[in-house]
């Protein structure tokens, strides 16, 4: 069973159990209340005791995320470099002499474009690619020839990446995806821990993503983590963890001090300080 429906288990469970002890006429008013209470403390603590390995996924799985970005970043910065662009721009000369032949004809130019495509030389995929559409219609009405032409172009403008950075950025898709599963698990926790205090609910979604959010300008993943360059994946997390309990111990020893009951995942913890954050 995965760990969504594990939660989804766990509420079915804990709900039938709350209303046995609603039903129940062997217990007082009195009696079914502690029963409920004792009932709700059990369900918190199981969810609570998920709170722990989801969070471990979430911090490899940014880790991977970043890591993928900078390799997929290199071995573009590489390919750039590579690229002949006086071969690019003598390409780019003969599409527009092949577009003018074709006299602003969608059949004759998606002719002579599956061509190019067929030929399997780079230079020209690439020169059709950034020349063409610049020349077609900005408006071409019920003619769907062009929009084919548009269509087209622009799922090889995707494939005209290396094989090699594609690999990397499917995998680094791939990672983000489990990423985005980590946080349904987690708000759903959430929302469960929640329903009397909303806060908390916040706390569990603040304890499993620390150090990873979106960007709010562009939507990239933001880590940071203070990872140094020899530092493993497992080890920063190892470091978060035990930083995390230093922060714990300290938040708890000021709460001891007042006579307050205090819970680390659902009452939340003062955030770590954060460094250069990295965009991936």
């Amino acid at each position: 069973m995965d760990t969504y429906n594990q939660v989804l288990q766990i509420r079915e469970d804990f709900e039938k159990k709350s209303e046995a002890v609603k039903k129940s006429d062997e217990l007082t008013q009195l009696g079914k209340t502690k029963a409920l209470a004792a009932l709700k403390a059990e369900k918190l603590a199981v969810l609570s005791g998920l709170v722990g390995p989801l969070r471990k996924q979430a911090v490899l799985g940014a880790l991977e995320v970043a890591r993928l970005s900078r390799v997929k970043s290199a071995l573009k910065s590489i390919e750039s470099e590579s690229m002949d662009y006086e071969r690019l721009r003598y390409e780019e000369v003969r599409v527009r002499s092949s577009l003018a032949l074709a006299a602003g004809d969608p059949q004759r130019i998606m002719e002579k474009w599956k061509q190019v495509k067929e030929s399997g030389d780079r230079f020209r995929i690439r020169a059709w690619i950034d020349v063409a559409p610049e020349t077609f219609p900005a408006n071409t009405g019920p003619d769907l020839a062009w929009l084919e032409l548009r269509e087209d172009m622009a799922e090889s403008a995707g494939a005209a990446d290396s094989n090699e950075m594609a690999g990397y950025e499917n995998l680094r898709r791939a990672r983000l995806e489990d990423l985005a599963d980590t946080m349904r698990v987690t708000q759903k926790i959430a929302e469960d821990v929640g329903e009397e205090a909303s806060y908390q609910g916040e706390n569990v979604i603040a304890r499993v993503f620390e150090g990873i959010r979106p960007d709010p300008l562009t939507g990239e993943l933001q880590v940071d983590f203070g990872q140094t360059a020899d530092e493993t994946p497992e080890g920063t997390f190892g470091r978060l963890e035990a930083e995390y309990a230093v922060r714990v111990a300290e938040q708890a020893t000021v709460m001891k001090r007042y006579n307050m009951e205090f819970n680390p995942i659902l009452d939340g913890v003062a955030p770590a300080p954060t460094s250069e954050e990295e965009t991936v």
